[in-house]
């Protein structure tokens, strides 16, 4: 229990937090093994805002997920991206490098991401604490092109069998001396091997 005290927390004074919105994101992680320490994945994810009331996201992370040792894997993914911005969709392609570090109830993973089309590359950093059904996890990230942490997002997740359910808060910023503008999220998510 003293491992769900910081989420608790963090989720019950974020009440005085004034959101710019609730959205609802689902994550489904298709998995087949290859071989002994290789997968393909495919890992399409879809967002809803406006009160989880709009479609306006959808990215599928496409490759292989590989095992180095039992401590460490690595991930490269080539994702086509489709988003909703002021009424129009829009086309974009990101590729990412993940490298995993495993012990445990800890993880932490290291992820470049580069927009193939504007050229812009974050680098993400996601640590995460299991125990039990309960992960308690937070991802930093870093935009090179503008030079800071863009982003944060903080969440709490209970699993049971393939499937998953959680709150994040998500952290933004458009510049460097902004105010964070911060989003509720509602996660579902689903894992199958096949």
């Amino acid at each position: 229990m003293k491992y769900l005290a910081y989420p608790l927390m963090l989720i019950f004074c974020s009440a005085s937090l004034s959101f710019a919105d609730t959205e609802l994101w689902s994550m489904f992680t298709f998995q087949h093994p290859v071989k002994d320490g290789l997968k393909i994945a495919i890992i399409p994810e879809l967002r809803f805002r406006n009160n989880a009331s709009e479609w306006y996201y959808l990215r599928t992370y496409i490759g292989p997920q590989i095992s180095l040792d039992k401590s460490w894997e690595a991930a490269v993914y080539l994702a086509p991206n489709l988003g909703k911005s002021g009424g129009s969709w829009t086309t974009s392609y990101l590729y990412y490098l993940d490298l995993i570090y495993k012990n445990g109830f800890f993880s932490n993973r290291a992820r470049l991401e580069e927009n193939l089309l504007s050229g812009v590359l974050v680098y993400r950093n996601s640590l995460q604490f299991k125990t039990g059904n309960w992960t308690l996890a937070d991802e930093l990230f870093y935009n090179f092109a503008k030079g800071f942490l863009d982003e944060n997002r903080a969440s709490i997740s209970y699993s049971i069998g393939a499937f998953s359910l959680g709150y994040l808060l998500r952290m933004q910023k458009a510049t460097a001396a902004a105010d964070w503008v911060y989003t509720n999220v509602a996660n579902l998510g689903l894992k199958v091997n096949f």
